[in-house]
C-alpha cells in the first residue's frame, strides 16, 4: 500500500450558520423549565483514546487505531433562571432519563436521549444576571425500555 497523498482542498457543503443566537434547550419531562440559555455549549462526538498496537516490530513509529464505540459528550448551559428551578431540578430532572432536544438558530434540532446530570452554584452578585450552569447528558438510552441503544439525531433545517 503506498504513503498517503495530498487531499485536494474542496469548498465546505452547506451553510454556515453566522450566529449562535438563539440556542435553546428543552427537557420532555419539564418544557417549562424555569431557566434560560445564555452560553450553551452544545456537545460533540468523541471517538475516544486511541488503541495503542505498537510492538516490538515496529520499526520508526508508534501506531494506533480507531476505537468502534463513539461517546456522546455532555451539554453545558450558563442558564439565568427563577429561585424555583432548584426545587424543579431536584423533583423532576436531576438524573431522570428523558427526551431532550436542542434547538439551533437556523432551525436545526438536535434530540437524544439523556438528561439533566448536574446543576451547579447560583452566582449571585449586585449588578449582575444571576447565573447558574447546567450540565446535561447523553445516556443513549430508550427511557421507555432502559433498554434499547439510539445515538443523538441532528435534523437539519429546511433547505440545508
Amino acid at each position: 500500500m503506498p504513503a498517503p497523498s495530498l487531499v485536494q482542498f474542496h469548498t465546505p457543503g452547506g451553510v454556515q450558520m453566522p450566529d449562535g443566537f438563539s440556542t435553546k434547550v428543552v427537557f420532555a419531562l419539564m418544557p417549562t423549565c424555569p431557566f434560560w440559555e445564555i452560553t450553551p455549549q452544545i456537545g460533540g462526538i468523541d471517538g475516544g483514546e486511541l488503541i495503542k498496537i505498537s510492538s516490538m516490530r515496529n520499526t520508526l513509529w508508534h501506531t494506533a487505531k480507531f476505537r468502534t464505540l463513539l461517546k456522546a459528550e455532555d451539554t453545558e448551559v450558563k442558564v439565568s433562571f427563577d429561585p424555583r428551578l432548584y426545587n424543579e431540578v431536584k423533583a423532576n430532572l436531576i438524573n431522570r432519563n428523558t427526551t431532550v432536544s436542542e434547538w439551533f438558530p437556523d432551525g436545526s434540532t438536535l434530540t437524544y436521549f439523556g438528561g439533566l446530570r448536574k446543576m451547579g452554584k447560583m452566582s449571585m452578585s449586585e449588578g449582575e444576571l444571576p447565573t447558574t450552569d447546567i450540565t446535561i447528558s447523553k445516556t443513549n438510552i430508550d427511557p421507555s425500555d432502559n433498554q434499547t441503544e439510539y445515538g443523538p439525531v441532528m435534523s437539519p433545517a429546511a433547505g440545508t
